[in-house]
């Protein structure tokens, strides 16, 4: 690797990830793209997360492995691993997650000449076996561009269970997350909300993340069973938290886009009863149902 600047950063926050971040590392390690860092911080690990970064970090000089004295909790983690990076370019990776091999080169590929911009691929969410897992936020292309209002009314009408949080884990021009502060926020759907101010997100098709969904992931919050997708219809499950997540999006917006977004509020809830709809249909057929 150049010994000066690395043009892409990596920031990949851990703790007690000794069970997956080694598939994690062989998919970084093993991008066709090479010019990056990948900086690990490890949240002061009790299990065996130390030894195993500082294993693959000997082998790799790309690696820079750095050990909290104690648990920061994860959203200064997060933070922290932005602070160190000095690649033109940054994206956070999860310490369970995958990589198509292509991921840094064809995002890389999309923003390179373009400013303004994050480039993110599609989704496929697997298991802690690394099976694929049937989920609505499957191959869906996340593309946010246009105007200031169109792109953040457009994200704001996106329901989150179709993945849209992923983006989080794009690849950004770091230059656009300079002010970002991580610990400021309660939902990571309110960074992307905010960042959309400033930026356009763009879709690359030919490229997927495998995001893992086991018994300790965020993403495990979503109901499991088919009881569960009824009782979040017919239990006003839905316009709870419709109204809960549009206050959050409301109190970061202002003036005209504020009343727009207060205007869409139940077009935001009307997507998410079909969302749910469609699941449940799904559950009692043996093919997808389209609504």
């Amino acid at each position: 690797m150049d010994r000066g600047r690395p043009e892409v950063s990596i920031g990949m926050p851990v703790y007690n990830g000794e069970i997956f971040i080694r598939e994690a590392l062989d998919s970084l390690l093993a991008q066709t793209f090479t010019n990056f860092e990948l900086i690990i911080s490890d949240n002061a690990s009790t299990d065996g997360t130390e030894s195993i970064c500082l294993n693959y970090a000997e082998q790799d000089s790309r690696i820079r492995y750095i050990r909290q004295r104690e648990n920061i909790s994860a959203l200064p983690n997060f933070q922290f691993v932005l602070g160190e990076a000095r690649g033109k370019y940054f994206m956070w990776a999860a310490c369970d997650d995958k990589w198509d091999g292509n991921w840094i080169k064809l995002l890389h590929m999309r923003l390179t000449g373009i400013k303004n911009h994050a480039a993110f691929g599609k989704l496929i969410q697997i298991d802690e076996c690394s099976r694929p897992l049937v989920h609505p936020a499957n191959n869906n292309s996340f593309e946010f561009t246009g105007s200031y209002l169109k792109r953040r009314t457009s994200f704001f009408l996106e329901f989150e269970g179709k993945g849209k949080a992923n983006l989080f884990y794009s690849l950004f021009r770091r230059e656009a997350l300079v002010d970002v502060e991580l610990i400021s926020y309660d939902f990571d759907c309110v960074v992307l909300f905010d960042l959309l101010k400033k930026i356009e997100f763009v879709s690359v098709s030919d490229v997927r993340l495998y995001k893992r969904i086991h018994s300790s992931s965020e993403g495990n919050a979503e109901p499991k069973t088919f009881r569960r997708m009824l009782l979040s219809i017919f239990m006003l499950e839905v316009l709870w938290h419709n109204f809960h997540v549009s206050r959050k999006y409301l109190t970061h917006s202002r003036g005209r886009e504020k009343l727009i977004l207060s205007l869409l509020v139940p077009v935001r809830i009307f997507y998410s009863y079909l969302f749910y709809a469609r699941r449940v249909l799904n559950t009692l057929s043996c093919h997808p149902v389209n609504l």
